[in-house]
């Protein structure tokens, strides 16, 4: 497993998030299953499902360009200029996305 902790934590994953959000965050961090990074998945629900994908401009945890690289797996890509968490800084934006897709979805039917 790894486990994040300290200041550098903070820069990595919430750097534009309230001091509220952050201690909310943190008080619900735990140790990480190193396993999901090294499995080969066999199926992968965007392959079927149609997927959006978030790139976070400002991630410092996961590389933009990296998320650009996975996102060209979906069927929607949508940028936002935040931190590697956005429900946290800017659940407008998540809000906002969840709504026209489920708006999307309802319309298909």
């Amino acid at each position: 497993t790894m486990w994040f902790e300290g200041p550098a934590v903070v820069d990595a994953l919430y750097h534009d998030c309230s001091p509220e959000d952050v201690a909310f965050a943190l008080a619900h961090l735990g140790p990480q299953s190193m396993s999901g990074l090294s499995g080969i998945a066999t199926r992968a629900a965007w392959q079927d499902i149609p997927s959006t994908y978030v790139v976070c401009t400002e991630d410092r945890a996961v590389a933009p360009d990296l998320q650009r690289r996975l996102a060209s797996r979906t069927n929607q890509v949508v940028e936002w200029p935040t931190s590697h968490s956005p429900f946290l800084s800017r659940p407008d934006l998540v809000v906002d996305l969840l709504a026209g897709i489920a708006e999307h979805v309802r319309s298909a039917r």
